[in-house]
This record gives structure tokens, sequence and C-alpha cells, in this order.
């Protein structure tokens, strides 16, 4: 038997989440953190964006697969910026494919950042 077939069991055949790392910079320097890059404000391409929106929506809908942004810290990008990365998985969300979540430390939250995340 080979090892594909040796741990079918264990590996889902259908994916429920991808975490994108929107931009590397974390607004703070946790002793615990493991991200060599923190304090270098990296931001992801919007091609890249574009790329895993196009393989998640192009799959059958059973269920929507969630899109975890996770840093660095989210919300160190500019708002114009993560609604950009946002934008290209705007038509699988409408379609019930897509959810977000994001996972942020909460200390750079403004009210302009509430008004998207609740959009």
């Amino acid at each position: 038997m080979n090892a594909r077939h040796r741990y079918r069991r264990w590996i889902a055949s259908r994916f429920g989440a991808v975490v994108m790392q929107p931009t590397t910079l974390c607004n703070l320097n946790c002793s615990y953190c493991y991200l060599p890059t923190r304090t270098q404000r990296r931001q992801m391409p919007p091609v890249v964006a574009a790329s895993v929106a196009a393989a998640v929506t192009g799959r059958p809908v059973s269920e929507a697969v969630t899109v975890v942004w996770h840093g660095g810290e989210p919300l160190a990008m500019p708002i114009a910026g993560f609604e950009e990365l946002l934008a290209p998985f705007e038509s699988g969300r409408v379609a019930g494919a897509v959810r977000h979540s994001v996972q942020s430390n909460a200390t750079l939250i403004t009210d302009r950042w509430c008004d998207l995340l609740a959009r």
C-alpha cells in the first residue's frame, strides 16, 4: 500500500480554511512570537490574493471556506490595501463559498476597521 492510500483516513478530501498573511508587520513585540520579520512591512501582493481566491471560489460550494487573515498583525496594513486583498474573494463571499475571519491583537482597531469588518 502506498503512502497516499495509507494516510487517506487522516487527510480531509476538502479543505475548510486558508490562512493568509497580508503583512509581516506587527505593532507588538511579544516574547513568544515566532515571526522573525514582524518588524518589517512586507505586504502580500494583490495577485497572490487573487490566485488564492480563484482556487477557493473555483471549487464546488458544499460549505464555505474560511479565509483566516493572520499576521504579523493584519490591522497594521493600510485599510485600502486590505480591501484590495479582499476584493477578489467578494463574489465567493456573496455566493456563500467564502467566509472571512481575522486574527488580531486588536490594539490598532478603529471605527474604520470596525466598519470594514462589519461589511
